[in-house]
């Protein structure tokens, strides 16, 4: 039998594979019946009418002919992984990872007070940077991981040197403080920050396996902006411009104490609709930290996460956090179990019901 609708046979068989999945899901609750309904009723009844909707639109789809076939297109995959990279990251700032130490950042944290640029692979726009100039002007906050082989862009360039951050060419290595490579760089050199200071009372490390060195300016400021170092390297670090397997010193590069992290501020409390009384940037020089092969480093983690809660203000989220565990577990109360049970068994099956219906009977008038 030929399939004369290839969007209409796949859209149904994702409406009966999920109506069915509900179905079997739902019988492990009582049941129950319609004049005393069990939790499990209503899932099972949406999930029947969920598959038998499926089963319709698979039967449309080989009998009712089509112009060409109303063949698949290729999946945006770019899309569809920002649009779901987006909800995994606002559900973990919105509720917290207590299993690996990640707090809960709040609501506000969550939606408003953050703009997160890790490792961008791409030059931003000059619209792009003009929101995001916007956004600073009026007490936004921004938290800049950069790239080691990849640069911002002149737009973004130009308004981190706003904000007094410049980032050097080249791979920041250390001749002494490194982890078995010069280019690993290791650090116990933090200023006296609020940042960092938890860092520095217990002396953890951070390591940075690929990192740019950060020049802090001092001409070409924003009005009211305000920089400082936050992490260096040792005294014997440097600006490796041609990166390669024997990194060694050379004239013309830059040595020495080399920023690996800064922190602007700026007043905005007389900005017109102000989000902050302070704009707040933090630029670290290495995206390679956000990496779960890095994370794991307490110094790394804890160093991120305080520049999140510096970043957004929460004073009391700058701290060291506990050690990663071997096993974690998850405490269940009745509230939670009944938030899950309710979105699993009655918000996500009427919203695929409602989505699907709409897509059919749109697909119908046309």
């Amino acid at each position: 039998m030929k399939i004369k609708s290839q969007k209409d046979f796949f859209a149904g068989l994702m409406f009966t594979a999920v109506g069915i999945a509900f179905a079997w899901g739902a019988t492990t609750y009582s049941v129950g019946s319609g004049a005393r309904m069990g939790p499990g009723y209503f899932p099972l009844m949406l999930g029947i009418l969920l598959g038998i909707l499926g089963l319709a639109v698979v039967f449309g789809a080989l009998t009712i002919e089509t112009v060409d076939g109303e063949r698949v297109g290729s999946i945006a995959w770019r899309p569809l992984g920002y649009i779901i990279g987006a909800n995994l990251v606002f559900g973990i700032l919105l509720g917290g990872l207590p299993s690996i130490g990640l707090p809960a950042m709040g609501l506000i944290a969550a939606i408003y007070a953050l703009v997160l640029i890790a490792g961008p692979k791409g030059p931003f726009s000059a619209p792009e940077v003009e929101s995001l100039r916007a956004y600073l002007a009026a007490g936004g906050r921004l938290l800049y991981f950069a790239e080691a082989y990849g640069e911002p862009g002149p737009d973004l360039a130009a308004l981190l040197a706003e904000y007094g951050v410049e980032l050097d060419k080249g791979v920041v290595a250390d001749a002494q403080f490194n982890g078995g490579s010069p280019y690993l760089v290791l650090s116990l050199f933090y200023a006296n920050h609020e940042l960092t200071q938890p860092l520095r009372q217990r002396q953890l490390n951070t390591e940075f396996p690929t990192a740019r060195s950060i020049s802090v300016l001092s001409q070409g400021l924003a009005e009211g902006v305000k920089v400082e170092p936050v992490v260096r390297t040792s005294p014997y670090g440097w600006v490796e411009t041609t990166p390669d397997d024997k990194p060694a010193p050379t004239d013309g590069e830059k040595k020495g104490q080399l920023n690996l992290v800064t922190a602007s501020t700026r007043n905005t409390s007389r900005a017109p609709f102000k989000r902050f009384d302070e704009a707040r940037l933090v630029v670290v020089g290495d995206s390679e930290l956000l990496l779960n092969s890095n994370w794991g480093h307490e110094g790394n983690r804890n160093l991120v996460m305080n520049a999140l809660g510096w970043t957004t203000a929460q004073v009391d989220k700058i701290t060291i956090r506990p050690p990663d565990r071997a096993t974690s577990t998850l405490q269940l109360d009745a509230e939670l179990l009944s938030r899950i049970r309710f979105i699993s068994a009655d918000v996500l099956p009427l919203s695929l019901l409602g989505l699907g219906l709409a897509i059919w009977l749109s697909r119908r008038n046309k």
